[in-house]
C-alpha cells in the first residue's frame, strides 16, 4: 500500500487499495481477494485454482486464463512486478492485465501471511483484519490490542470491530475506539460506525451529547443513531429548524453592540456554532474584540487549531478563525503555521462566495498582513478551492486603509483587478471619470469568458459607464461597434443602458421572443423605457413580471432601474400601474406594480387604497396564501407580504 508499512512477505508487490479511506476502497477488487484468500486457506489438496474466485468478479478484463499451480509455485517470489499499480482505486478501472494470475495467486498467499504479522505492520489494515483472520474472536482480541496504539486510526478500528460483531455491550471494544479522544473528530471521524453500532453505550452517548454542540458536528449520524433519545432530540430539532438567518443577524447585531453584561453576550461565545459564514465571522469579530487580555493566549491556541480545521465547510470555519486571529493581533502565529507540511492557506470564503465582513477586515488590517506574510501574501490566499483571491479581497473595501488602497490601485494599473462589477465600482470610487476606469470597464466588456453571469456583469458595466462617462461620444461609438460585431444580449445590454436611443437597438414588439437569453428582458425594458409610449411600456412590464422562466442571471435589479426612472416623469404610466392593482388582476402584476410605485416614491393615495382593498379581500377569502412574483425582491413570495412591503415603504416615503 502506498505510504504504508508493508509486511516483509509482501515485498515486491504493490497493491493500490486505499485502505486509509475505506470509502474509496475498490470493493470489487477486495471481493476477489477475499474469495481467493478463503479458497487458499481452505484448500487441502496439492493444487488449487482461482476459477471459482474469478467468476465472482464479472466484466473485469484479465490478461491470462486462470492456471492451476502447485503450492511450491505459489510460495515462490513473483516473476514480474508491474511498473504501474495493478489496481486503481476507481470502480470503473480494474486493470488486472497488469498482473498475471500466477502473481495474483502469490499475492493472495502473502495476504494470508499477514495474519502473523506484527501489529504495527497492520495499522492501515485494521478495517480488513476480520477478513485476514478468519476467527472473529481472534481478530477482535487483536484489534482491541491494536487500539491501545495511537497510530491506529479510530475509523478503521471501528469498522474492524463492527465486522467482528462487536456492539455497545462490548465494553473493551468501545474503550479501544475511545482510547484517544483527539482522534474522534476531523478527517478520520469514526462517528458513522460509532453512533450506529456502539451508540447505546453510555460513554458513546456522552460523546454524542458533546459533539452535537460542535460547529461542524455529525448531526445526521447522531440523528440516525439516537432518533428516539429524548435528550438529544430537541437539540437536533433546533439544528434542523433554526431561526431565519435575518432574524439571527438582528440578534447578533444587538449582542455585538449593546449586550455587555447581559445574557445576549453569551450568544457571541457560540460563534463557531453558527452555520451562516458571514454571520459567523461577524460574531467572531465582535466576541474577540471584547476579549479580556488575560484570556487571549487561550483564544489564540483555539483559533490556531480552527485555522487548520478539516471536514465539511472547512473553508468557512478556517475563515472565521482567520477573523479571530486578526482581531486579537495574532497574525504572526498564523504566518508560521503549517498544514500538512506546507504554509497554511488563508481561507476567506465559503464554498462558493466570499465573506464580506472578513474581506473588509483584511482591507482594514492590510498593513498587518503585509508585515506578517511579506512577499508570500498573494500565494497565501490560494487554496484547493479558490485561485489567488487577493485582488478580489482588496476590491471589497480598498478605501478601508492606505495600504489596501495602494495595493488595489497598483493592481488596477497593471490590469490585474478582477473583471467584476465589485472591482469596477471600487475603482470608480477611487478614480472617478478616469481613463484608468474606462480602460478597465472595456477590459471587462472585451472579456471572452462566456459564463452565465456575463450579461449581468456587462449590465453593471453599462451603469458605471453611464454614471461616469454620460454623453461621451467615444464610449457610445465603442459600444455600438461591439454590438455590431457580435449582436447578442451580452453586447446589447451595456449599449441599452448607456444609450437606449441607439438606432441599432430595436424596440421590442413581440414579447414572446423574449426570455431566450439571460437578461434579454433588461435590454427590452431599458429600450422601451426610453422610446415606447406608456400603454406599450405597461404591457411590456406585465409580460415581464409574469414571464414563465426567471433566473438569478436576469439582471432584474438593473431592469428595475429603468422602470423607476420612467416613473419619475411619466404620470400616465403611474396611473396605468395603479389601475392594475386589484383582485381580478394576476397577483404578480398587482404586487409588483405596487412595489414599483412605492420604490419610485409614486405610491399615491389611490394606489395605497387599492392595495389595502386587495389585502382585505385576501384576508376575507383566502384559504391558502396567494403567491406571486415580487419584482423588487426578485423572488416568488406571498402576495400579502409583497403588498405590505409596498404599503410600508409608501408610508415611510410619505
Amino acid at each position: 500500500m502506498a505510504g504504508s508499512r508493508l509486511h516483509p512477505a509482501m515485498k515486491g508487490y504493490v497493491l493500490n487499495v486505499n485502505c486509509s479511506a475505506i470509502g474509496d476502497v475498490n470493493f470489487r477488487l477486495i471481493s476477489v481477494i477475499q474469495a481467493t484468500v478463503r479458497e487458499v486457506q481452505s484448500h487441502t489438496s496439492a493444487q488449487f485454482t482461482l476459477a471459482g474466485s474469478a467468476s465472482r468478479c464479472q466484466n473485469v478484463p484479465m490478461s491470462a486464463s486462470p492456471s492451476t499451480l502447485a503450492p511450491l509455485v505459489v510460495l515462490s517470489p513473483p516473476d514480474a512486478v508491474p511498473t504501474v499499480h495493478p489496481v486503481a482505486t476507481r470502480v470503473q478501472l480494474l486493470p488486472f492485465d497488469a498482473l498475471s494470475w500466477e502473481n495474483f495467486e502469490r499475492l493472495c498467499h502473502r495476504l494470508i501471511a499477514l495474519a502473523d504479522a506484527p501489529d504495527e505492520d497492520l495499522d492501515d489494515l485494521a478495517a480488513l483484519l476480520p477478513e485476514i483472520v478468519p476467527d472473529k474472536a481472534v481478530a477482535r482480541e487483536r484489534l482491541i490490542r491494536m487500539g491501545a496504539r495511537a497510530e491506529v486510526r479510530r475509523d478503521l478500528l471501528a469498522i474492524g470491530l463492527e465486522a467482528c460483531n462487536c456492539d455497545a455491550a462490548d465494553n473493551e471494544a468501545v474503550a479501544a475506539i475511545l482510547a484517544f479522544p483527539e482522534q474522534l473528530c476531523g478527517l478520520y471521524d469514526p462517528s458513522d460506525i460509532l453512533f450506529r453500532t456502539f451508540g447505546a453505550h453510555a460513554n458513546v452517548r456522552t460523546l454524542a451529547l458533546k459533539r452535537i454542540r460542535e460547529a461542524d458536528g455529525p448531526l445526521a449520524t447522531i440523528a440516525a443513531g439516537y432518533a428516539d433519545d429524548p435528550k438529544l432530540a430537541p437539540t437536533l430539532f433546533d439544528a434542523a429548524v433554526p431561526l431565519p438567518v435575518d432574524l439571527r443577524a438582528q440578534v447578533v447585531e444587538i449582542a455585538a453592540t449593546g449586550a455587555t453584561g447581559t445574557a445576549l453576550e453569551a450568544v457571541l461565545v457560540q460563534a463557531m456554532l453558527e452555520t451562516d459564514p458571514e454571520l459567523r465571522v461577524r460574531m467572531v469579530i465582535a466576541h474577540y474584540r471584547a476579549l479580556p487580555p488575560e484570556t487571549q493566549e487561550a483564544a489564540r491556541q483555539l483559533l490556531l487549531a480552527k485555522a487548520v480545521a478539516v471536514g465539511t465547510e472547512y473553508e468557512s470555519v478556517r475563515a472565521a478563525a482567520l477573523a479571530g486571529l486578526v482581531t486579537i493581533g495574532a497574525l504572526d502565529a498564523l504566518a508560521t503555521l503549517e498544514d500538512r507540511g506546507k504554509p497554511v492557506a488563508l481561507e476567506t470564503s465559503g464554498l462558493t462566495e466570499g465573506i464580506p465582513s472578513l474581506e473588509r477586515l483584511i482591507c482594514e488590517r492590510f498593513a498587518d498582513f503585509e508585515a506578517a506574510f511579506g512577499d508570500s501574501l498573494p500565494m497565501r490566499f490560494t487554496s484547493l478551492v479558490h485561485n489567488n483571491r487577493l485582488a478580489e479581497i482588496l476590491s471589497a473595501a480598498p478605501s478601508a486603509s492606505p495600504n489596501a488602497r495602494a495595493a488595489f490601485l497598483a493592481l488596477a494599473e497593471r490590469g490585474e483587478i478582477p473583471r467584476t462589477p465589485q472591482a469596477l465600482r471600487a475603482l470608480a470610487a477611487e478614480r472617478p471619470h478616469s481613463t484608468l476606469l474606462l480602460a478597465r470597464c472595456f477590459d471587462t466588456l472585451d472579456n471572452r469568458d462566456h459564463h452565465n453571469g456575463r450579461a449581468m456583469f456587462n449590465a453593471e458595466v453599462g451603469l458605471i459607464l453611464r454614471e461616469h462617462f454620460s454623453g461621451d461620444a467615444g464610449v457610445r461609438q465603442r459600444l455600438v461597434a461591439q454590438f455590431k460585431k457580435t449582436p447578442f444580449t451580452t453586447t446589447a445590454i451595456p449599449l441599452a443602458i448607456f444609450a437606449p436611443d441607439a438606432e441599432e437597438l430595436q424596440l421590442p414588439i413581440d414579447f414572446d421572443m423574449l426570455g431566450h437569453e439571460f437578461a434579454d428582458w433588461t435590454v427590452a425594458v431599458h429600450v422601451a423605457a426610453c422610446r415606447a409610449d406608456s400603454a406599450t411600456f405597461c404591457k411590456l412590464l406585465e409580460a415581464m413580471v409574469t414571464r414563465r422562466w426567471r433566473s438569478k442571471f436576469d439582471a432584474q435589479l438593473v431592469t428595475n432601474l429603468a422602470v423607476e426612472e420612467r416613473l419619475q416623469w411619466d404620470a400616465k404610466l403611474e396611473g396605468l400601474l395603479s389601475a392594475r392593482i386589484g383582485n381580478d388582476v394576476n397577483p404578480s402584476i398587482s404586487g409588483s406594480f405596487a412595489r414599483y410605485l412605492a420604490a419610485a416614491g409614486k405610491f399615491s393615495f389611490e394606489a395605497r387604497g387599492r392595495a389595502l382593498d386587495l389585502l382585505q379581500s385576501f384576508g376575507a377569502n383566502q384559504h391558502l396564501p396567494v403567491a406571486g412574483y415580487d419584482v423588487i425582491a426578485d423572488q416568488w413570495r406571498a402576495v400579502r407580504a409583497t403588498l405590505l412591503d409596498a404599503i410600508s415603504a409608501g408610508l415611510e416615503l410619505g
